[in-house]
This record gives C-alpha cells, structure tokens and sequence, in this order.
C-alpha cells in the first residue's frame, strides 16, 4: 500500500512557502504521492442540483492554484515522491495542450507524473469552457486515446468525433515508457468500467467501506473483460472512508510480529471532528492506542514544529491510499 497527500493548493492557506514545506516533509516522512486539484470557477449564484435546490460551493474553491503548475514548483524540491493530479477536467482544454503540459511535466519531475483526469460536473465550467457538457463519458474515452496516441512515437495523427490532430510531430514525450499514468475518478457504475478499459488507477468516491468494496470488484472484473490484468492497476480510496478501512485494516490485522501495525505514523487527521463525523477522530485515536506523527491543523503553520507537519488546509485531511493487489 502507498499513501499520499493532497497539498494546500486552495483559499488562504496556499502559499509558495506552505506548499513546498509541506512537500519536502511528506517526502522526508516517506508519503509516496503529493496531489493538486483543479477548479476553474466559483460561480457566485451557485450551483443548481437535480431537485432544484442550490448548492453554494466550499470556501476553499474560491482560490485555487493551478494544478499542475504547482506540481512543476514541487518538483523542484522534490525528489523521489510522485506528482499527480486529482483531478484536472480533461474536456476544459485541448488533448495536445493537455498532454504537452503532463508530458513537460514528467520531464521536469523526472518521471514522477500521475495523470488524474476528470470528464467534468459543473455547468458553469463547461459554459466558461465553450464546451458542451453532453456525452461526457464518449467524449473523455476518445480524450484518452488521444493522450495515449500523443505520448506514443512520432508522428501523431487522431481522427475522432470530437478530436483531430494531423499527422504532426507533437514533444515532448514523457519520461515514463508507455506514456503517463491515468488515474480516473468516478462513481457510476458506467464510470468504473469505463475507467478500466482506460485508465491504470481509479479513485472512487465511496462513502462506505461496502461501495469502495463493490468499486473495486466491478474495476477488477470490467479489466479483465476488457483483456487487462488487473495485477498491473491501482485503486485509491480518500478521506473518510479510506480511514475507515485502515482501522478497518489495523484492527484485524497485526504486522508479522504480532504488533499492532505502524500505518498510523503516516496517517494525516484533522485535530477538528469533520462536519457530520463528531466521532471519527476519536475512532481514529482509540483505535490506534496513540496520535499520529503527521497531524493536520486548521490553525495554520504555528504549530509545524511541534509535531511533524501541520497541514495549513482543511483539504489536507485528505490522504490517498493506493493498493495494487489481485483478487
């Protein structure tokens, strides 16, 4: 299993100098993976749900720094850990501007690039965008093909519905062979099998342990459906429920030598109960027979030296966890 961390990347808490300390200590600590996201807008008037009602969007859309830029930034204080993107909405931008921008960055990074890519939700977006928002799922299946065929030798050529590049010379190329890694995070079923004829890792959105279990069993069988060997994918599982089931996870099961085992020394928590979750800190501590290393805060960098890393952003309760494990 690989953990990973979001960085602080949105509203007050983002800044040069909090993004790149947090960066160096997760690596220092041993987190495989540092991830940014994306959004393009906060639309004041909000957004209109399916029932007709209002949703105002969280605080912390209302600034947020360009994903994959920021990744760029870290990779220069950066190593070894993995850069990726969770998610940049691939239709919001043309296949070869897109696959220059990750292929740019694998080569600045030293092919340490995950690709997380989106089909996109928001209205405003794709109106702000000048794209439509039907046929979402077709369309982001042949945005893939296209990255994979612009990441492949010279020269690129792509005919498609929604996509055309001539026969072009298109660099550079990522480090990586084969291309970068695409991660895909959905949560229809449509969506998991679509994403595992495509992608290499999925992120589900999964609120219990049970719908992350189904996920994974509907990834693992639509892969092998579709000729793959899902020996060779990743799946990850964030925030709350991926606490879950490394409780899960540690109570049932003890290392080799019958200890409890170590996974709470990597493990990012708010030291504020989530809203509508009074009593998962507490779930989290009693389980663990301890605090952990890394805590998160919400007060801001005062408290960094006083253990390990005080994330800066309430986005950074987040932690991705990958497995790659055949069932």
């Amino acid at each position: 299993m690989e953990l990973g961390v979001a960085l602080p990347t949105s509203a007050r808490y983002a800044s040069a100098e909090s993004i790149a300390r947090i960066a160096q200590e997760a690596e220092r600590l041993g987190y495989t993976s540092l991830w940014t996201y994306e959004r393009l807008l906060y639309p004041i008037a909000g957004v209109t749900q399916p029932d007709g009602s209002t949703w105002q969007l969280p605080e912390s859309y209302k600034s947020v720094y360009e994903p994959i830029e920021t990744l760029s930034y870290v990779a220069a204080y950066t190593q070894r850990v993995k850069l990726g993107t969770s998610i940049v909405n691939a239709p919001f931008q043309s296949p070869v501007l897109l696959a220059r921008r990750f292929a740019t960055l694998d080569r600045l990074s030293n092919g340490r690039v995950i690709a997380g890519l989106g089909q996109g939700w928001m209205e405003q977006e794709f109106a702000t965008s000048n794209v439509s928002i039907k046929e979402r799922g077709k369309r982001i299946e042949e945005y893939i093909a296209a990255l994979r065929a612009i990441w492949g030798p010279d020269p690129v050529s792509f005919d498609g519905n929604f996509y055309h590049i001539p026969a072009s010379l298109i660099n550079p190329k990522p480090v990586q062979q084969g291309g970068i890694p695409i991660l895909m995070g959905f949560n229809t079923l449509a969506a998991v099998k679509r994403a595992a004829r495509l992608a290499d890792i999925l992120n589900p959105i999964a609120f219990t342990f049970e719908a992350l279990e189904s996920a994974v069993t509907t990834f693992h069988s639509a892969a092998r459906e579709a000729g793959r060997d899902p020996c060779f994918l990743k799946h990850s599982k964030t925030c709350v429920t991926m606490l879950q089931y490394l409780l899960h996870r540690l109570t049932v099961s003890p290392d080799k030598s019958g200890q409890r085992s170590q996974l709470h020394k990597r493990i990012f928590v708010p030291t504020k109960p989530l809203p509508a979750r009074p009593a998962l800190l507490h779930q989290v501590y009693t389980s663990l027979h301890c605090r952990p290393d890394v805590v998160c805060c919400q007060q801001g960098l005062e408290c960094w030296p006083k253990r390990g890393v005080c994330a800066t952003s309430i986005y950074l309760h987040i932690i991705y966890a990958f497995f790659n494990h055949c069932c």
